[in-house]
């Protein structure tokens, strides 16, 4: 049945009644619903204020102690007081990884002696804060942190305590000057309109955005007002008057969690702010609703070419599925032909996990030591059953840590050396402590070093020189170039296999090739 008028007047009449009907309705709507509207946009409006400010912060005052947290894990690596004072200074280097870190320092206890490697400036009060919060008895909180002034300054310290297995007890922590870190707040690129305050439990600013109030007292705050949000973990959302700008503040009140400290965070958004969001959300209400109206006279204006756009929708509606399953059966087809290649990439991995020639050239090499020195003869057998061990693990990946490889390099150069003599100068390896725990595809360091020794000659007059070392976000092989004239294998099966671990990571930047008399392999970190 065709509903659609003939006289093309009667519908425009029909339209402007409708039109007329929901604008009426828009404007009775917008009455009823204006105060409730008003309230949703409100919190809406000031949630994402906070959200975006309190982010910011937590980043920032995170980036502090992002040192100490990673200082913390090297020292699950340290076991006596002596390997402690030899990693010292790299520990101190790691605690002041952040620049707005004014220092980092240690200290030891044990029965014999105390060592202190704190700063000058209020050393007093940092050592006297170490013994009394860190040498209470049966205390189990490992990390602490405090507040102390010095030279005008407000300082803020974090501890964390280890027992070393000879009974040591070790303090790593850092400093930082809340003034000078505040002013590195100022230059922040933060877009965000709103401002934060940090307070300590009693109300004294840890981060204000004028500086002359930190360390002082933020007035007009009672005690229970803090104690209520610290201990019930609460969030406070109110109206109150900025002494600071000088304007009434939307203020969300929220409990600051950061290091072994609870403070208070206090994100006050100007409310004149607020109230342009919400008007400029009511604009937009009135506009759509203008616009939906428009957009409904206008299809009743086009009722007319009704089965035509019904018509075009059917025919576009199939093409598109059409489309749609002729996409979906070309990614069912790149699908199977990545696992495939996948599939291929981990059998190669595992075939060229065990070298029958490696295993040949090994057991001659043992023959020969162990008549003429039974010592070395059994550390070249602890050494062998190492490096087979590693081949056999199980690596479902095809990644490896880079400490991991590095062990299994020198293993592997051991044997070598032992085969080749005075032929394999010592291998060097320069390789940076932070990237000991990345990641790089398996054997890829040990198929560098047998393309080195398969692809050139060794001898006592021309010995073979391997390097490895850091360079950027790369593990770099180097080997000095003095070619054989033939080999009987080329080497670059080894090379490709790495090659396809890169390309199934999607990871470019993998380089091998002559560069200056060497011959260099580039590995990317993962």
């Amino acid at each position: 049945m065709n509903l659609i008028p003939k006289n093309h007047k009667h519908l425009i009449v029909l339209g402007v009644v409708v039109f007329l009907c929901f604008l009426g309705m828009a404007l009775f709507m917008n009455n009823k619903l204006k105060a409730r509207t008003e309230l949703l946009s409100n919190n809406k409006v000031l949630d994402i204020y906070y959200q975006h400010k309190a982010s910011n912060v937590n980043h920032e005052f995170s980036k502090l102690i992002s040192g100490l947290s990673a200082a913390e894990r090297m020292m699950m690596g340290i076991q006596d007081r002596g390997q402690f004072i030899r990693r010292a200074a790299g520990l101190k280097n790691v605690l002041q990884n952040d620049p707005q870190v004014s220092q980092g320092w240690y200290a030891c206890f044990n029965p014999k002696d105390t060592l202190f490697n704190v700063p000058e400036i209020g050393a007093a009060k940092i050592k006297n804060w170490l013994r009394r919060e860190f040498t209470k008895k049966n205390d189990p909180q490992g990390s602490k942190g405090a507040l102390i002034t010095q030279a005008d300054s407000l300082y803020w310290l974090q501890a964390s305590r280890f027992w070393l297995a000879d009974s040591t007890m070790v303090l790593i922590g850092l400093e930082v000057n809340l003034q000078k870190f505040q002013k590195y707040l100022w230059n922040v690129q933060d877009k965000s309109i709103a401002y934060a305050i940090i307070l300590d439990g009693r109300g004294y600013c840890i981060s204000h955005p004028d500086i002359n109030f930190i360390g002082k007292r933020l007035p007009g705050l009672k005690q229970d007002y803090l104690d209520l949000l610290v201990k019930n973990n609460a969030v406070i959302k109110e109206t109150v008057f900025s002494s600071y700008l000088g304007l009434p503040v939307l203020r969300t009140a929220s409990v600051f969690h950061i290091g072994a400290m609870d403070w208070v965070m206090l994100v006050d958004t100007p409310a004149f702010v607020v109230d342009e969001e919400i008007n400029g959300l009511r604009k937009n209400f009135i506009v759509i609703g203008l616009f939906s109206i428009l957009i409904i006279v206008g299809v009743m204006a086009y009722l007319q070419h009704r089965w035509q756009k019904e018509l075009m929708l059917r025919l576009e509606l199939d093409a598109n599925r059409k489309l749609l399953l002729l996409e979906r059966k070309q990614l069912q087809i790149r699908t199977e032909k990545q696992e495939k290649e996948n599939a291929l990439l981990q059998l190669k991995v595992l075939k060229d996990k065990v070298n029958p020639h490696f295993l040949f050239n090994s057991m001659g090499s043992l023959n020969a030591l162990i008549d003429r020195d039974t010592k070395l003869a059994r550390e070249f057998v602890i050494k062998l059953s190492r490096v087979y061990r590693y081949l056999l693990d199980s690596y479902p990946n095809g990644l490896a840590g880079v400490a991991e490889e590095l062990d299994f390099a020198a293993q592997y150069w051991f044997l070598l050396h032992i085969r080749f003599g005075e032929a394999m100068l010592p291998m060097s390896v320069e390789v940076k402590e932070e990237h000991l725990d990345r990641k790089l595809p398996f054997l890829s360091i040990q198929i560098a070093i047998e393309n080195a020794v398969k692809h050139n000659m060794l001898s006592k007059e021309k010995p073979l020189k391997i390097s490895i070392r850091s360079q950027g976000d790369k593990i770099v092989v180097v080997n000095n170039l003095q070619l054989r004239a033939f080999t009987e294998d080329s080497g670059k099966q080894g090379l490709s296999y790495i090659a396809g671990v890169y390309h199934y990571l999607e990871v470019t930047g993998l380089e091998h090739g002559q560069h200056q008399g060497e011959y260099r392999c580039a590995f990317p970190l993962l």
